[in-house]
């Protein structure tokens, strides 16, 4: 089995050959790109014309490699971002990315603070406590998942936008484009016992049908992608407190899921 670096430099090879020969007019950039946290990956900046390019990370291909996930279809699938119907495509254009036609798929991505203090610098946002939220836009969801791209300062500028207008835009757009997921802990540990997933009420049914003695609750989107924005959805945890009647204790459990645990109320 190959080590990171040996691999990095033969997907890399692999990728730039492919584009080059199905894609001239596609460049690769390879860069250390920061991410949550203030990690630094390493990423395939697949660009042609755009300000807004998708990009592949080398450390996830690695580890999809190292579960034995075959080379060619790893390869396949970094091709197929290229013909997605978006602003990655190859007909995009910055002059063609508006903010009339981007406005409605803006969305929230809340991230922390102390931890993301390099993207800070990059990127529009608003500070909740020692919570940061930004701002993306989603460019395809179906099935298989979503894909979207985080609004720097410089696509803030080209869209003409001020940052309360991004956040105005994705308060409102956030809980339709990502409806609210609220279960009780033990049905998500049931689905994930036995590998399928049982259906999921809408959230106001669940809140009609509420156990008050079930202990905890988990709270994301139905996308289970980005889904620590619920909690800033309006009148949502105000809606579960009431409910339960009760206080909250909230348990982030990752960047993107967030778990809810109600204690004692006063």
């Amino acid at each position: 089995m190959m080590n990171y670096e040996e691999f990095k430099e033969m997907i890399t090879t692999t990728i730039k050959n492919k584009v080059i020969l199905l894609y001239p007019e596609i460049k690769i950039e390879v860069n250390k790109i920061p991410k949550n946290n203030d990690m630094l990956l390493d990423g395939l900046i697949l660009r042609n014309k755009s300000n807004v390019a998708p990009t592949v990370y080398v450390n996830n291909l690695y580890e999809s490699y190292k579960t034995g996930k075959n080379i060619d279809e790893m390869v396949s699938e970094v091709l197929s971002l290229i013909e997605i119907e978006s602003p990655f495509g190859s007909n995009f254009c910055a002059e063609e990315a508006t903010w009339e036609n981007t406005k409605n798929k803006v969305f929230l991505q809340v991230i922390g603070e102390k931890e993301n203090q390099e993207r800070k610098r990059d990127v529009p946002f608003r500070n909740e406590q020692d919570l940061l939220l930004t701002y993306r836009v989603l460019v395809h969801k179906n099935e298989d998942g979503i894909a979207s791209y985080q609004i720097t300062n410089e696509i803030r500028e080209h869209f003409q936008v001020t940052e309360e207008i991004l956040y105005q835009a994705a308060i409102h757009n956030t809980p339709q484009l990502f409806p609210v997921l609220f279960q009780s802990m033990n049905l998500l540990m049931q689905s994930l016992m036995y590998g399928h997933d049982e259906p999921v009420d809408s959230f106001e049914k669940t809140l009609r049908a509420l156990d008050k003695d079930e202990p905890m609750y988990v709270l994301s989107n139905n996308e289970k992608h980005y889904g620590f924005a619920v909690m800033f959805y309006p009148d949502v945890l105000e809606k579960i407190a009431q409910a339960l009647n009760c206080n909250l204790f909230i348990l982030p459990s990752s960047i993107h899921e967030g778990v809810k645990d109600h204690g004692n109320g006063d």
